[in-house]
């Protein structure tokens, strides 16, 4: 599982995330996780990894800040420093069966089809946001050529992703416009009950199992 803001307590968006980790672990499936730093908790000080269990999960976190005050070159080059080090050290591990990441920042999603590509396993990919198009219109990117690649790189994740999940249904339909087989584009919503699993998401963890 590729997520650059994985919380380990299992609270907001990266909710989803948790809980299909938690879910996977309990039915036996060794789940490993690559993150940042920014939601573990984790005082890794001069380190540049640091380990750590939750929830039968493992959890491999960078020595990678981040937080929303970062200045727009701050932000980038943490993105890319995370899907470097999250592409790296997916190479040195075991051959997993599935691979899981969650974009934004879409770079992520570089990693985790680099990871996918070497392994010859399908690739799970969320969207919580459509990049490149959000952080144009916030005008953080302008640089036509890095847009260029962005929007490219986009398409590749979309083409390749073997099921796209989406947490609002105006993503999920500004990704199937995009895609030739909208039947991979499933709705997730936010906030999953961590008690009793709704019938959406067992469906999806079924997919996921059968996958596997």
């Amino acid at each position: 599982m590729l997520h650059q803001y994985f919380s380990t307590e299992g609270n907001g968006p990266e909710n989803r995330f948790f809980e299909i980790g938690r879910y996977l672990a309990s039915q036996d499936h060794q789940v490993t996780v690559l993150t940042g730093n920014s939601r573990t908790n984790l005082d890794l000080g001069t380190k540049k990894i640091g380990l750590l269990q939750t929830a039968g999960m493992a959890v491999i976190a960078f020595n990678n800040d981040y937080h929303p005050g970062m200045s727009t070159g701050e932000k980038r080059r943490s993105f890319i420093s995370y899907a470097r080090s999250a592409a790296r050290q997916g190479r040195r591990l075991p051959r997993p069966d599935l691979i899981l990441a969650s974009s934004p920042p879409l770079t992520t999603a570089w990693a985790a089809l680099s990871t996918s590509k070497h392994y010859r396993v399908p690739l799970f990919l969320e969207i919580r946001e459509l990049w490149p198009d959000a952080v144009i219109h916030r005008r953080s990117l302008r640089n036509k050529t890095l847009i260029s690649l962005a929007r490219r790189l986009e398409q590749k994740a979309y083409r390749q992703a073997a099921c796209i999940l989406a947490p609002a249904p105006g993503i999920a339909e500004a990704v199937r416009e995009s895609v030739s087989d909208r039947d991979k584009v499933v709705l997730l919503p936010d906030y999953l009950d961590s008690g009793a699993l709704n019938e959406q998401f067992s469906g999806l963890l079924k997919k996921i199992i059968k996958t596997v």
